[in-house]
């Protein structure tokens, strides 16, 4: 019987795409255990942060709760979903057959939650970038611009909104190309909007810090602990936003170019670096909730609030 060859890229040697994409199966154990490390992490950071109750937190506090569900969700669904269906198939070494079931499989379980982090996720950051830039250039109206009901409203919104896009497509309510159309413009719109607001909040970030600093001058010693301590939280968020920013760029943007420039050169790369791409966003899910911890204070003292049970 002819071996399924059907999957493989022309123009590169068989046998090595053979070997390339049995071996890349062997990843799935780790990507199993990554799945449970950002759904116990993730867990972790929502809870603490949330356990006192919304009116406690910080708006940008709230964001980084609906950013973390995110990858919670993908912990919980997408990611050990894929690394199961990969470990059953392990030792199988028709690995065009495998593919294509795993193409079945991811349309026929996992379009909704893909759905919903793909867009959760890109649609949250940026929300959180243009929050950031209101903190640093309108900090002094900043209470008033970005309030808790506010920011449930519109991450509530990002939520509905990318579970009925995939629910839509699941059942086929929405057509291939419409469905893909509507991921592509709210990537680019998202996308453009996360450069623009990052670099602009970047560029504002010392501005705003000697605007900080001349209130402080300005008032009393009550006014600066105050002053002091907001700008110091609103600082942490914003680093915080900054750093999952680029560590999200550093895992997309590679792998789009790749695809990209296969694309241009007539090549199915996206086939080639399938058995990576749920791995490695599943790695980007599992820094985050660290990154969270290591640069934002109140993540801190919240994390070890619920381990201790204060």
């Amino acid at each position: 019987m002819a071996e399924d060859q059907s999957c493989f890229i022309p123009g590169i040697s068989a046998s090595f795409q053979r070997s390339f994409l049995y071996y890349a199966n062997w990843f799935s154990p780790l990507t199993m255990l990554l799945s449970i490390w950002c759904f116990v992490s993730n867990a972790i950071i929502i809870i603490g942060l949330l356990r006192r109750g919304i009116r406690f937190l910080r708006p940008g506090l709230l964001m980084v709760c609906s950013l973390a569900f995110s990858d919670l969700l993908w912990g919980a669904t997408v990611a050990p979903i894929y690394a199961g269906f990969r470990i059953k198939n392990l030792m199988n070494r028709n690995v065009c057959e495998v593919s294509w079931q795993m193409y079945e499989m991811v349309e026929t379980n996992l379009e909704i939650p893909l759905t919903m982090c793909f867009l959760g996720t890109i649609a949250n950051l940026a929300i959180m970038s243009i929050d950031r830039y209101l903190a640093v250039r309108t900090w002094h109206r900043y209470k008033v611009l970005v309030t808790k009901r506010r920011v449930v409203v519109v991450c509530s919104l990002v939520w509905f909104t990318s579970a009925a896009i995939g629910c839509l497509y699941q059942f086929k309510i929405l057509s291939y190309t419409i469905f893909h159309l509507i991921m592509s413009s709210v990537v680019i719109l998202s996308a453009l909007v996360i450069i623009i607001f990052q670099i602009i909040t970047l560029c504002s970030f010392r501005r705003h810090n000697n605007a900080v600093t001349q209130m402080m001058e300005d008032g009393g010693n009550q006014a600066n602990s105050v002053s002091d301590q907001t700008a110091a939280a609103e600082r942490e968020l914003t680093k915080t936003t900054t750093y999952v920013v680029g560590i999200l760029g550093l895992f997309f943007i590679p792998m789009a170019s790749a695809i990209v420039t296969g694309i241009i050169v007539q090549k199915q790369v996206a086939r080639f670096l399938q058995p990576f791409i749920i791995p490695l966003f599943t790695i980007n899910s599992g820094i985050n909730p660290l990154l969270y911890y290591r640069v934002n204070k109140r993540v801190r003292e919240a994390v070890f609030n619920l381990i201790k049970c204060q």
